[in-house]
């Protein structure tokens, strides 16, 4: 770097004074942070979009069906439609589903020769 360096700016012989940030400074500013929301908000909005699919196909076959049995496409519509809505506000959101890490009560190490008991440790100073 050509110049003294004065709080950022750098400035020497004819040149501009031109801010230059810090070496060491790293991060990328409000994108890493709307990146990570978003990367936690995906899952959520993949369920919410299946769900809202399941009940969307399940709304135009009972339209279709009440269509076939002779009604109005426009009312047989607006009713199914009103029912749908009343389906999706009534739902709770599911929680996350996924399978819980179980431990069994004995721990073994595994050898050359098969598994040993680990054996339990003796006290000490710090144990109180």
């Amino acid at each position: 770097m050509v110049g003294r360096q004065y709080g950022g700016y750098v400035r020497g012989g004819s040149e501009i004074p031109v801010f230059r940030g810090s070496r060491m400074q790293r991060g990328y500013g409000l994108g890493s942070i709307l990146s990570g929301m978003f990367r936690t908000a995906i899952p959520f909005l993949k369920s919410g979009a299946k769900a809202l699919g399941k009940e969307a196909l399940r709304t135009s076959v009972n339209i279709g069906q009440d269509v076939l049995r002779g009604q109005n496409f426009k009312k047989a519509a607006r009713r199914r439609g009103l029912e749908t809505v009343k389906n999706i506000a009534r739902k709770k959101p599911s929680r996350q589903k996924g399978t819980k890490r179980k431990r069994n009560g004995k721990s073994t190490i595994s050898s050359r020769g098969g598994t040993a008991k680990r054996s339990k440790r003796t006290p000490d100073i710090f144990d109180r």
